[in-house]
Formats: structure tokens, C-alpha cells, sequence
């Protein structure tokens, strides 16, 4: 696609020619550089209708003498939308009954006598629903034939809203044609994918860690909530989601109500949407937009930002950078090339937070938790927060892991970003130390092969098995299923009772166990406790032997069950609080 603005100025926006915009693009540039108001020329162009477009264009407005141009085709102004950089997040809450009738009086009154704006669209598609004379409508008529997704036609802007009475009203529709004798699939090309399939779809591709929970019954009132994905214990209502995590919700919400009515735009364009995320939720954002809006809806999206982490994680291909005097917008045909770019604008987000890389979306997970605790304790300075982002997803297979985060640490330190962000690699048995990790600044290396050495600590292994009633008979420990409270503060005597047992357990599944393997190393714990650890534990390849614990234990042996379980009893070794302490310098 190419678009120009020809003649005239729009604010600080000159004559220029951008040519070769690809589907997915990522706007960055300095303050003052004019990403937003390229928005709303594109905006001007692409979605406002020629009778708007000329009131716009007339003396004393913002696009008077503007003329533009584009050669992307014919689109009308509807398939085009604009969400400016303030996403505000109504009540996903709760329904009932008592709201969804108000909602329906209101747009009874609103056909037999039209005043409300915001209804209009809503009544006009009921009307054409319904065959009858508008005066003869009544509220079961309403009732009867309401759109499942009406909220989206009365709140085009707050897309977010209303989504617990989208699930109730689909729930019962559903439960009606069911019982009429329809099969699932002829109920479905009737009214549809079910929406929390479609949202659940949609942050299951972004790694989320919640799915959105079903109605179990389209009689009583339903709350929306979401239930965790590895752990369904887990459950959680909209509004305690971060900021961040809202923004994924409400987009997933806003693909819902738009793909049902085929109403998705051809363009999207977003202003800083990245604005309210988390640094560690990026890159969620980032692939639900490719993968779901560009390449699943053929959505052309075009977005700004701000952010120096959403330029170090966008793909490659779409990072263009606008500048001003004279306006040009131009490609960064290299990542490297966006650095210098990126790191003006950590004028902007720096604080006392430290940006660290690690090598994946679990490594994040652990450092979070080990970060939380020492936090709790006291053992970190909780005025310093450590914002851990993923290198890599090697469940979607992109490729990462402690090159990418060598190889950007590095970049961020030649560019004079060496205070802000920094980077987390694991031992690999010594191959980052011999790789010279530690030669370059900003750059740590943890004491052990990888996170999975320190999540199978023995400790942590049979505080979770006693967690799920698995208890494992060690003697000379007698702990139940409500014991489990009490392992940390075991003496260091009895909790090596307990790692000498499973280490025992483990070692006849291990290939090739030496005498110099089998050495003791001691291992120091923030409680004050001391143990000795054979060295195969702390220097073979953690992916390996996590596997034999999991054979083993099975049912206890779990990323987040282990990572809970070492949150509850705060058993943490001393090398990781030395190291968080580290990063916080």
C-alpha cells in the first residue's frame, strides 16, 4: 500500500510519500514527532465519509486545504477504525436479569419513539428482525429476537462492555435451539462460535495464563471470570486483571462482536494501545495482533508506539519510524538500527524499574515468583521493581534463548541504555561463563544449569507432593497433607533426610553417574538453612532432569504446582537473592 499527503499541512505533518506499508505495521519515533496525527490523516482518508470529509476540509478546520491520496482501493469509511491512545475499561462484571430488562425497555421505547442515538442502530436491526409495523412491537418480540452480541451496537466504543450478558444471551439461545432438536453444528451456523470459545482462542495464541470461564446455566445471573490455565484453582473477576491484561481481554472481546457481524475493519489503526501493558505482556499484545487481527482476519493494523520494549520485540518487517522537518516515514531496516530510536525514548519510561531479559516466558514465570517472595521478606529493595521479558517463546517456536539475550544486552549497553535494561542467562553447565557472559556489563548468569535445577529441589518436590496428599514415606519425617506448612521449618538435619531420599529415588534413572558427579555441594537457603546437593543436580541439563523427576513423581512434578509450592514455603537458595539483589544495583 502507498498513501501520500500531497498538498497542505495537517499540524506538523508536511507533504511526504510513504510507500511499501505492509499489513502489520509499528509507527515509533521521537515526542513531537507526529505518530498520532499520521493516524489521524490516515483516519481522515481512510474513514470518515465524503460528507464528513468536506466538513472537515472547510475553512477554519483541521484538514482545510489537506488533499491525500492512496492507492489501496475502494473501502468504505465504516471498514476503517480508530482507537486513540485512551483505552478505558467499563464493567465486564456481572449480569442479570434486572439490567438486561432495562436494556430491553429502553430499546422498545427507543422503536416506538426514537430519541436515543446511541439506540438507533440497535432498533433498526430488531425492526428489520422482527416484520411488523414498529407500533405493534412488544418487549417479548425484543426479548425473542435481541442480537446476541446487541451491547456492541449500543456501545461502539466500549468494546469491553457487556460481555457477561453476550455469554448469557448466547448460553440461552443456544439451550433453546438445543432443545428443539438441533445438532450443535446446525446451532452453530445459525448463531455462531460461542464467544468464550473465540476469546479463549484468542489468549490461548497469546500465552495467556487465564481462559474465560463458560455459563454453567442460562437461567441464572452470570459473572464473567476467568480461571487459570495450568492451575484452575486459580480463579479471578475482570477487575482484577492488570491494565494490560484487560487490554488483551478487550481485544478479544472487540474481535468477538466485530467477526459475528462480519463487521471487522480492513483497517485498524491504534494509537499507543501499548500504553497500559506491562513490559511482560508486549509481546502477548504484539501476537495477537499479527497472528489473530493481521494474518486469521486479513486486518490491515497499523499501530504507534511509544515503548522501547514493544520496538525490541515487534517483528522486523514492520518497524518504520516517522520524523519531522521534513516529515519522513521511513523503514528500520534493522533492528539494531531501531536502538538508537528506541533508547530516546527511555527518557520517557525511566524509572526505578529494571528491564531484565531473560530466555523464555517460563523463566519469567520463576523470576517473578522468586522476585515476590524476597520481596515479602524483605531480602530485595521493593522500590526497585524487576520487570523480567522474554527473549524468546519456545512454545510458538521463535527462536531465543541466551544468545538473543546476550546479543540485545550488549546493543542496549553500547547504546547508553546499560542502567535500564540488563540480562538473565542460565549456567548451561558453564557454557555462558566460557562464551564470556560474564565479560559483558549488565549480564548475569545464575548458578545452575537452568530454572529447572532449582524448580526439582528435593524440598520443593515433596512440599508439593503433600500438597496434592501424595506423601512419600522418608524416615524419619512424619508429616501429613495438613503438615505441609511445616517443611521449611524443618531443622537442615531432617530436610536432608528428605533430598537425601529423593536423590536416591532419582539417581538410578540417571545415564552414566560418576564418583565426581556424585559430590556434595553445599547449598545455603534464606531461611538459614544448609544442605548438600550432589553436583549431577546443579550442573546436568535441567529439560533432562526435570523429565526424570516427572517420571517419577509424576502428579507433584508441575512448573506451576513447584513454583507455588517453593512461594509457600519461601525456600529459596541464597545465590538467587544475591543475584536479584544484583540487578537491582
Amino acid at each position: 500500500m502507498k498513501f501520500e499527503l500531497v498538498n497542505g499541512s495537517y499540524k506538523s505533518l508536511k507533504p511526504f510519500s510513504w510507500s511499501n506499508i505492509p499489513d502489520f505495521v509499528v509507527v515509533t519515533g521521537k515526542n513531537g514527532s507526529g505518530k498520532t496525527q499520521l493516524l489521524e490523516l490516515l483516519n481522515y482518508h481512510f474513514g470518515m465519509d465524503a460528507r464528513k470529509r468536506t466538513s472537515e476540509s472547510s475553512p477554519g478546520r483541521p484538514f482545510y486545504q489537506v488533499q491525500t491520496k492512496s492507492d489501496y482501493g475502494v473501502i468504505e469509511s465504516k471498514e476503517v477504525v480508530f482507537l486513540p491512545s485512551h483505552w478505558n475499561f467499563g464493567n465486564i462484571g456481572s449480569s442479570n436479569i434486572q439490567n438486561l430488562n432495562q436494556v430491553i425497555n429502553r430499546i422498545h421505547s427507543n422503536i416506538i419513539s426514537p430519541r436515543d442515538q446511541e439506540y438507533s442502530e440497535i432498533a433498526a436491526q430488531l425492526i428489520s428482525l422482527i416484520s411488523k409495523p414498529k407500533q405493534e412491537i412488544t418487549v417479548s418480540d425484543i426479548h425473542n429476537n435481541l442480537p446476541i452480541d446487541y451491547y456492541d451496537y449500543i456501545h461502539k466504543i466500549q468494546i469491553y462492555e457487556g460481555l457477561s450478558e453476550t455469554f448469557k444471551i448466547y448460553h440461552g439461545k443456544y439451550a433453546e435451539l438445543r432443545d428443539e432438536g438441533n445438532s450443535d453444528n446446525e446451532i452453530r451456523q445459525e448463531i455462531g462460535d460461542a464467544p468464550w470459545e473465540i476469546i479463549n482462542d484468542l489468549l490461548d495464541k497469546a500465552n495467556f495464563p487465564y481462559k474465560v470461564i463458560k455459563p454453567k446455566s442460562y437461567i441464572a445471573d452470570y459473572h464473567f471470570r476467568l480461571i487459570g490455565v495450568k492451575d484452575s484453582s486459580i480463579k479471578i473477576n475482570f477487575e482484577d486483571l492488570s491494565a494490560g491484561e484487560k487490554v488483551l481481554i478487550s481485544l478479544g472481546i472487540w474481535i468477538f462482536n466485530t467477526s459475528r457481524k462480519k463487521r471487522l475493519p480492513k483497517i485498524l489503526l491504534l494509537d499507543e494501545p501499548d500504553a497500559h501493558l506491562h513490559p511482560s505482556a508486549i509481546k502477548q499484545f504484539i501476537d495477537v495482533v499479527e497472528k489473530v487481527l493481521v494474518n486469521q482476519y486479513d486486518v490491515r493494523v497499523i499501530m504507534t508506539t511509544h515503548s522501547p520494549t514493544t520496538v525490541a520485540l515487534a517483528p522486523e518487517y514492520a518497524l518504520f519510524e516517522i520524523t519531522s522537518s521534513p516529515t519522513l516515514i521511513k523503514k528500520i531496516r534493522k533492528k539494531d538500527d531501531g536502538i538508537g530510536i528506541l533508547t530516546e525514548g527511555l527518557l520517557v519510561v525511566k524509572s526505578n524499574s529494571k528491564y531484565v531479559l531473560v530466555e523464555d516466558k517460563d523463566d519469567v514465570q520463576f523470576y517473578k515468583a522468586v522476585f515476590s517472595v524476597l520481596k515479602d521478606l524483605g531480602k530485595v529493595n521493593a522500590a526497585i521493581p524487576i520487570i523480567f521479558i522474554p527473549a524468546s517463546n519456545k512454545s510458538a517456536n521463535t527462536s531465543g534463548g541466551c544468545t538473543v539475550v546476550r546479543n540485545w544486552v550488549q546493543k542496549f549497553v553500547i547504546e547508553g541504555a546499560d542502567d535500564i535494561f540488563q540480562g538473565l542467562m542460565d549456567y548451561d553447565n558453564g557454557t555462558n561463563i566460557k562464551e564470556g557472559a560474564l565479560e559483558t556489563p549488565n549480564l548475569k548468569v545464575v548458578s545452575r544449569y537452568s530454572i529447572e535445577n532449582y524448580l526439582i529441589d528435593p524440598i520443593l518436590v515433596y512440599s508439593s507432593l503433600l500438597h496434592e496428599n501424595e506423601i512419600i514415606n522418608v524416615p524419619g519425617i512424619n508429616l501429613k497433607h495438613k503438615d505441609e506448612h511445616r517443611v521449611s521449618k524443618l531443622p537442615s538435619s531432617k530436610l536432608q533426610l528428605i533430598a537425601n531420599y529423593i536423590f536416591r529415588e532419582i539417581e538410578p534413572l540417571l545415564p552414566n553417574l560418576g564418583k565426581a558427579e556424585r559430590a556434595d555441594i553445599p547449598i545455603s537457603f534464606i531461611n538459614r538453612r544448609k544442605l548438600y546437593y550432589p553436583k549431577w543436580f546443579i550442573s546436568r541439563r535441567g529439560h533432562d532432569l526435570y523429565a526424570k523427576f516427572k517420571y517419577k513423581y509424576k502428579k507433584g512434578v508441575d512448573y506451576n504446582k513447584l513454583s507455588n509450592a517453593m512461594i509457600r514455603q519461601q525456600f529459596i537458595p541464597k545465590d538467587l537473592e544475591q543475584i536479584m539483589n544484583l540487578l537491582q544495583k
